[in-house]
């Protein structure tokens, strides 16, 4: 059977062609005999061209995968789609398992919602589908009666425990090698679930729908792991400076799992990667593997660095002394880190964004900074404070993209004030910062710029390839970004 998967990714933050999700759906597809494949959806323009595609290839099933912010398109194109061509459309993804009604309302050309984890689920349905067999008593599928129009949502399938016994995603069903070519990054995401309930975050939801008081933690076997990195780089062309990606929402959870993991990466793959961790796992030990396994940047969400925003709205139970310890940790093992902050929360001040900004000033190892506007997503904790306070907008605007801007109306945070911040949180940190720290910044972020260009080609063909070069190399790595750098390619 032939099967269509659309990604909206339209006005987002997210920019890249690649789902983790779908390819791992895909893949179990594939392997059972199906044809799959996938277009990304990044611009409402491309409507008419994906649907013409869709019929070309005859699809007789097209699923998406949504977010909160990308379920109208979602909707959008699939009443293009049913005008012309027919067929059985399906939506997953977050927003769909946690809010399926929003998806089948009474104008909704979407036939079905399947929620929670989609491999098995998609599989029995289109073996149904193919049959000609009757759908609506599968697992984990969620539809409106055509009769009485009540919404029916059937039981789920148990999460899936041995992650090894799924395929490979298919990635040669995305534009993987043009990422790597065009980001100089592999991605990979292996383990799935988060054991913390921040109150921002979806994972308490998704645990919830299982029965479960949080999304509860399965990793795949390390050997499993380092057997898709090397089937990975096989398929595709990576330069040896190329960054793996591990995108796991917390690759660092289990010491035994990364220690095992770390000691295998070094023998069998010793490439650079960056992988994602959380102030209260870091350790001496933790950090030490790390960086001897090759980590060049680890992402470690402050969040907020006002003390009551992180802990009494956040719900992040991570104390300042925690917090400052990780950093350094991390400063001493000479792993560069990626912090990541949150602005525009509900009972946030300007003075707790000040205080915020002086706080990540003082944090240690930190060379690359994040910034995003507070979301209130379906089903979390934050969802239905903002609810309850009457903060939410009554509509999102058609420029309005996700993390970028706020649905919010925050009392004691205008939206002006808020954009600023926004617009200008790395300025607004390095105004704290040192004149040597000032300019080490911006030779890093100028070299990220020209490293790109045929004259940064021609730079690093002679940085790499010649004694001065080399000794050059050695110095500006140690210097400019951090001794974590001074072995890399550059």
């Amino acid at each position: 059977m032939k099967i269509y998967f659309v990604y909206p990714d339209i006005s987002s933050f997210h920019g890249l062609p690649y789902h983790a999700g779908l390819a791992s759906i895909a893949s179990t597809l594939i392997e059972h005999g199906h044809e799959v494949r996938v277009s990304y959806f990044d611009n409402i323009n491309k409507t008419k061209d994906i649907v013409q595609d869709i019929r070309a290839f005859k699809a007789k099933l097209v699923g998406f995968t949504t977010v909160e912010t990308q379920s109208r398109y979602a909707k959008h194109l699939a009443s293009e789609i049913k005008k012309t061509h027919p067929c059985f459309i399906v939506s997953g993804g977050p927003h769909a398992t946690l809010a399926p009604e929003s998806m089948l309302d009474n104008n909704s050309s979407i036939d079905a919602v399947i929620i929670g984890e989609g491999e098995r689920a998609v599989t029995e349905l289109v073996e149904k589908l193919e049959k000609g067999e009757s759908w609506s008593h599968l697992n984990n599928i969620v539809y409106r009666d055509k009769k009485t129009e009540h919404l029916i949502k059937n039981r789920l399938n148990p999460l899936i425990d041995n992650l090894d016994s799924l395929s490979y995603p298919a990635t040669e069903l995305f534009p993987y090698q043009d990422i790597i070519n065009r980001h100089n990054i592999a991605m990979f995401h292996f383990n799935r679930g988060c054991p913390y309930r921040c109150g921002f975050c979806s994972n308490v939801a998704l645990g919830k729908i299982y029965d479960l008081p949080s999304n509860r933690v399965r990793f795949r076997s390390v050997e499993s792991v380092i057997d898709e990195i090397n089937a990975t780089l096989s398929k595709y062309r990576l330069r040896d400076d190329t960054v793996l990606h591990f995108s796991d929402d917390l690759f660092t959870l289990n010491k035994k799992w990364i220690t095992h993991f770390c000691d295998l990466y070094r023998e069998k793959i010793g490439r650079p990667f960056w992988c994602t961790g959380r102030s209260n796992l870091m350790t001496e030990e933790i950090c030490a593997v790390l960086k001897k396994a090759g980590c060049v940047l680890l992402m470690m969400s402050v969040e907020s660095g006002n003390d009551y925003i992180r802990n009494k709205v956040m719900l992040r139970d991570i104390d300042r002394e925690t917090m400052f310890r990780s950093f350094d940790l991390c400063h001493k093992h000479g792993i560069n880190t990626l912090a990541t902050c949150i602005i525009g929360l509900p009972f946030e001040t300007i003075e707790m964004i000040e205080d915020s900004i002086k706080t990540v000033t003082k944090l240690k190892s930190i060379t690359s900074y994040g910034i995003n506007i507070f979301y209130p997503y379906q089903g979390t904790y934050l969802r239905k404070v903002c609810e309850e306070k009457g903060l939410m907008s009554s509509r999102i605007e058609n420029d309005f993209i996700e993390r970028k801007g706020s649905i919010l109306n925050l009392p004691d945070l205008p939206n002006d004030k808020l954009l600023y911040y926004y617009n200008n949180w790395i300025s607004l940190i390095m105004r704290h910062k040192l004149a040597k720290e000032r300019i080490k910044y911006a030779l890093r972020n100028w070299w990220q710029v020209v490293r790109k260009t045929a004259f940064g080609d021609k730079i690093r063909h002679i940085i790499n390839n010649t004694r001065l070069g080399k000794a050059f190399k050695k110095y500006i790595m140690k210097h400019v970004w951090s001794r974590n750098y001074a072995e890399r390619t550059v």
